[in-house]
């Protein structure tokens, strides 16, 4: 199965289904806190309850051909959606995404991450979002 299909069960299980499901970390972006090849219980995040989704939670979304699994940094609302800035527990990166590509909430303890994350995370995704700009 190839990740748009990946993409394509995810979304029609936990979005139009409803249904919980367990997915596999395919990557070391949240250790320690999930290593790779760690299974990981997903609970839908669908509308109207995507607002359920808090600064802290750890998320499943849809990032184009493939699912990320990170940390909400912090949530921005914007219009009828909100941004999503997500970065894993392992390193300073981070990005933004729009809330309604949340496919799925993890079930694991929620951790506030730390201001200074927060901080960092951000300049991260603005550098990213003028690069970006620049190029196009």
């Amino acid at each position: 199965m190839n990740p748009t299909q990946q993409v394509a069960l995810l979304r029609t299980l936990l979005v139009e289904h409803g249904e919980g499901t367990w997915v596999v970390c395919g990557s070391s972006s949240m250790v320690p806190t999930f290593g790779p090849r760690a299974r990981l219980r997903v609970v839908p995040a669908a509308a109207p309850r995507v607002s359920d989704v808090v600064v802290g939670d750890v998320v499943l979304f849809d990032a184009g051909d493939s699912v990320v699994t990170h940390r909400v940094l912090a949530r921005v609302p914007w219009g009828s959606d909100a941004w999503i800035l997500h970065g894993g527990d392992a390193g300073w990166g981070a990005g933004l995404v729009r809330q309604s590509s949340v496919l799925g909430r993890v079930l694991s303890p929620r951790r506030r991450p730390t201001l200074a994350r927060r901080i960092v995370g951000m300049t991260h995704a603005i550098r990213d979002i003028l690069r970006a700009r620049r190029g196009s």
